[in-house]
């Protein structure tokens, strides 16, 4: 989320600040859960940062005002897959055709009412920035059970939605899926070093975990 980040210990201070953060739930995004990114990154969304983690993203960005967040971290999602470097992209056929996929497949998760817990925020450092391997991990544990109907801004909503409705027009949206950059590379071997702040998921729903297997 945030390159050259301070040190964990920072992190970690600063999430563990007055108020605690709480516990909160996270929603599959309702119309377009499943989408292809910028770069075509295949991502599972979310309807919104709910109150408390848009605190903690608030809280880490005021206390780093010489670093600016990337945009890929503004609107809530897990990154399931990216293009094999060897692949140039998407014809508008091919983009089309897995736009329809992943309609079809968003309207059975959407039909699940899946909830994700998070109740551990976790500040790491990483050799990779897919995080199949860390070097340092410190979780911070939320405060009080998820809330349910957990107060969001409307601001959040409109972030999210203004990203996936973009794949609405896909002639215009296409050179934004073939450009260069976010190939499974650049996750893995020819990544950069880093420090970031997740939540990690799991176990996953059994719902959620079918309907991507499926997919």
């Amino acid at each position: 989320m945030y390159e050259q980040a301070d040190t964990l210990v920072h992190f970690s201070e600063v999430l563990q600040a007055q108020p605690l953060l709480s516990a909160e739930v996270l929603k599959p995004h309702p119309t377009c859960s499943l989408f292809v990114a910028w770069n075509g990154v295949l991502a599972l969304v979310y309807e919104e940062f709910p109150s408390s983690l848009a605190l903690a993203k608030d809280r880490l960005n005021m206390s780093m005002p010489d670093k600016s967040e990337n945009f890929g971290s503004k609107w809530p999602k897990t990154t399931l897959g990216a293009l094999n470097d060897s692949i140039e992209g998407f014809t508008l056929d091919k983009i089309s055709k897995l736009r329809d996929l992943c309609r079809k497949y968003l309207k059975e998760i959407a039909s699940a009412n899946i909830r994700l817990q998070i109740g551990t925020l976790s500040v790491v450092q990483y050799d990779s920035r897919g995080l199949e391997r860390l070097n340092e991990r410190v979780d911070i544990a939320l405060d009080r059970e998820p809330e349910e109907a957990s107060f969001v801004e409307e601001k959040q909503k409109n972030i999210v939605n203004s990203v996936v409705e973009e794949w609405d027009d896909l002639l215009d949206y296409l050179p934004k899926v073939n450009a260069a950059g976010s190939r499974i590379s650049s996750y893995r071997d020819q990544s950069p070093s880093g420090s970031t702040c997740v939540a990690f998921l799991g176990p996953l729903p059994e719902e959620l975990c079918s309907q991507l297997d499926l997919f």
